[in-house]
């Protein structure tokens, strides 16, 4: 049976969510990639559709889009059409996106870091933040049963942070690659007419690569993503925090 791409929101063990069609990639697709080739289930969640972005239009997005779903192998890539560019930290939207976590019964969330240069980027994990809490609530109705995932870890979009882990995605650096460049209508593409941005740059996803290159340097790695996260984390055994040989 062909495989193909879900746009329904299923049980999964890790949901990804982000702002626009390409943010997990380009941010997070190596750690979803790695995922999936782990033998867990991840579903990606779109905010919206992208429509105000310069280049390309909202249908051919989400062509693109599940075409980068289908090489990342997630389970479905689903989108809760919000209004892109306006984007606000409100009780609807967090209910939207609180009920679709608790659709997802994920373990964890993967979600874009509060400061960041587009604003729809900082909402996007203030909401995530504030729905994952309501999710929880037993006493708060919203027409499926309370869950709460056990952790978001947020990842970086146009700006840096001090990380708290790195994850190593060497051996899934071809398939991120692959679905980046899946948006065809937002990189860089000799052909098109249509205003230049920073994505559409001749050399954006070098600056991608250089990026995962410095983090895959502090670990031994060839290419690794940056993740932060807000709670402290138990360590019963010290070595296990040790670099295993790799320098």
């Amino acid at each position: 049976m062909e495989y193909e791409v879900k746009t329904d929101i299923t049980p999964v063990d890790v949901l990804a969510i982000a702002a626009h069609p390409d943010d997990v990639e380009i941010n997070a697709g190596g750690f979803v990639s790695l995922l999936v080739q782990q033998g867990k289930k991840v579903g990606l969640l779109d905010l919206t559709r992208g429509e105000m972005g310069t280049r390309g239009t909202a249908d051919k997005r989400h062509e693109e889009a599940l075409a980068a779903a289908e090489i990342m192998g997630v389970s479905f890539r689903a989108n809760l059409e919000l209004p892109d560019s306006k984007l606000i930290n409100c009780i609807e939207y967090r209910e939207k996106v609180a009920k679709s976590i608790r659709q997802s019964q994920a373990t964890f969330c993967l979600a874009s870091y509060f400061t960041a240069k587009h604003p729809d980027h900082s909402i996007a994990g203030e909401l995530v933040h504030g729905a994952s809490w309501i999710a929880g609530l037993h006493n708060y109705e919203l027409g499926i049963d309370a869950h709460r995932p056990s952790r978001i870890f947020y990842y970086p979009s146009r700006y840096e942070f001090e990380p708290k882990f790195v994850v190593d995605v060497t051996d899934v650096w071809e398939k991120k690659k692959q679905a980046c460049l899946s948006f065809k209508s937002q990189f860089y593409n000799s052909d098109s007419t249509e205003p230049h941005t920073e994505i559409s740059r001749k050399d954006f996803f070098a600056a991608i690569e250089s990026r995962a290159r410095n983090y895959g340097r502090h670990i031994g790695a060839q290419y690794a993503e940056p993740y932060y996260m807000f709670e402290s984390t138990a360590v019963d055994d010290p070595y296990s925090l040790l670099d295993k040989g790799r320098f």
